[in-house]
């Protein structure tokens, strides 16, 4: 758990020096509370309160998350880390994001949660890789040194923070002020002074220890402003340790144990954990035993809570997803039965539809092989049509004509027929009654009689059987447009036109060549 709080300590201060105190949307009433060295906690409700802007709202749930954090409160802080991420990510703020997601990392990381550990992981790498800023380099080399000092190679973590050195010294890193650079690097030094003691090598662990000492000694840091100062003491204490002065050591100690109690349980649970891990003993160290042991299973209760809530979440999730697939697969079968379904209707649709286009077809061709009429005397007028049913014979009983006339008029009616004349715009029943010549009350009786139509139901019949016999017999008629079609069979409009011809022969224009145009392609 020492890694833990070594790894915010870093990362918090990290975030407060590298962000830009000028970022457009962050008031400087907030990077005040931000920078302040009072009371963390009411600044950080402050910032929440007077946050307007996404990326106040970004900043302030970051600040509380780590404060949380630091008390051992896992559960709520991880709740602002994300709400602090979701804010970051809305608008574009790297710093923020980049920060936001090396917490999360290392805070699933540590309470066991892998897997949403390395997404956080790969959105930090993605992101130091999309913007190419010493920054964001720096603080993934300190988070590379971490994980290497988990596994306890600490040559290979040594090596990520010697990386970092050179950045300070050739001035690549840019911040405020001299002094939070100082500090910057007074940090970088104390973590390659702690590893070099990890490791056993007590002249470099000495050697990166001096410089520190070199830069408080000079007033280049000031002691209240370095944040790592009780870490400075634990290396101290160790040196002293390995000198062979546990009674220095112990005074080392006990000043990094003071200061790690004015900040919170992460630090003083690192300096407990130190102090044991070196042998070191004083009047007080049975009850140091039993406060570490209390901070330790606080911790775990803490860690245990948020493991057994994403598990219980898990549970939820995989029951969710278990319904949600149950709720798929009969969607997926209610829509392949509809798809059948649609598939048989349109299947015996269209064969309907080929069946009503073929009588169609066979009733031209009928037409088309029919005896000639060659003169009126090949007409025979039968007793039963002369006899016409009741309905008809009132209706026509006022009309006189003659059966010789009668006859000549069905023949004039079968060459006209024959014509394009009915295909006139407004065509008239008188129009009819001068080319038959003949009167109107005659024509009535003769379409009554021997058409059981009225005239305009006659007219439309022919002018719809002209269109249907264009399109059989000269295929290429079946690329005209409707609307084309309409004028040439001499209709008033296209809508006119659909309606007389389903009425004639009970499909629609475009079903009738569509499947006519099938019919050919089969043909």
């Amino acid at each position: 758990m020492k890694k833990i709080y070594i790894f915010f300590t870093i990362l918090s201060f990290t975030i407060f020096t590298s962000q830009k105190k000028d970022s457009l949307n962050v008031s400087k009433e907030i990077w005040k509370l931000v920078y302040a060295n009072d009371d963390k906690y009411e600044n950080a409700q402050k910032m929440l309160l007077i946050a307007k802007t996404d990326e106040e709202k970004a900043v302030a749930n970051r600040l509380m998350g780590d404060i949380l954090f630091k008390k051992l409160k896992y559960n709520e802080a991880i709740k602002y880390f994300e709400k602090g991420s979701y804010y970051a990510t809305r608008s574009n703020f790297y710093d923020e994001m980049f920060a936001i997601h090396c917490i999360l990392n290392y805070a699933y990381e540590s309470i066991g949660l892998k897997d949403k550990a390395n997404s956080h992981w790969d959105t930090v790498v993605s992101l130091s890789e999309k913007l190419n800023n010493v920054d964001y380099k720096i603080m993934v080399n300190r988070i590379n040194s971490n994980k290497a000092e988990k596994n306890k190679d600490y040559k290979k973590a040594l090596s990520y923070n010697l990386k970092n050195i050179k950045y300070y010294l050739n001035n690549e890193y840019k911040v405020p002020n001299i002094e939070l650079k100082n500090i910057e690097y007074a940090i970088e030094c104390n973590r390659i002074a702690y590893l070099s003691l990890k490791d056993n090598d007590l002249n470099k662990g000495k050697e990166y220890i001096k410089k520190i000492d070199s830069l408080i000694s000079s007033k280049s840091i000031q002691m209240e402003n370095y944040y790592y100062i009780s870490f400075y003491y634990i290396c101290k204490g160790i040196i002293a340790n390995k000198e062979g002065s546990k009674a220095q050591a112990n005074n080392w100690f006990n000043l990094a144990e003071k200061e790690a109690s004015k900040r919170n349980e992460h630090e003083r649970m690192r300096v407990l954990e130190e102090r044991m891990l070196n042998g070191l003993s004083n009047d007080t160290n049975n009850t140091n035993f039993k406060t570490y042991k209390e901070i330790s299973e606080k911790r775990d209760e803490k860690a245990n809570e948020i493991k057994n809530k994403e598990i219980n979440s898990n549970r939820i999730e995989i029951k969710n997803q278990k319904y949600k697939i149950k709720a798929w697969t009969i969607f997926a079968n209610m829509l392949i039965l509809t798809i059948i379904l649609i598939a048989v209707l349109n299947k015996r649709r269209n064969k309907k539809l080929k069946s009503k286009v073929e009588k169609i077809i066979q009733n031209i061709k009928d037409q088309k092989t029919s005896p000639p009429i060659e003169d009126t005397n090949n007409i025979e007028i039968e007793e039963e049509d002369l006899n016409v049913d009741e309905n008809k014979t009132e209706k026509s009983s006022s009309v006189a004509i003659s059966k010789k006339r009668e006859k000549e008029l069905l023949q004039r009616f079968v060459q006209f027929e024959k014509g394009t004349e009915f295909l006139t715009r407004n065509f008239t029943i008188s129009n009819l009654s001068s080319i038959l010549d003949t009167n109107v009350k005659y024509i009535h009786y003769i379409l009554k009689v021997h058409k059981d139509k009225n005239f305009s139901d006659y007219i439309n019949g022919l002018k719809i059987n002209y269109i249907i016999t264009k399109l059989y017999e000269q295929p290429e008629y079946l690329n005209y447009k409707i609307s084309y079609l309409a004028d040439l069979g001499g209709f008033s409009s296209h809508s006119h036109f659909a309606k007389v011809f389903k009425k004639e022969v009970d499909i629609s224009p475009s079903e009738f060549i569509c499947q006519l145009k099938k019919n050919n392609l089969e043909s």
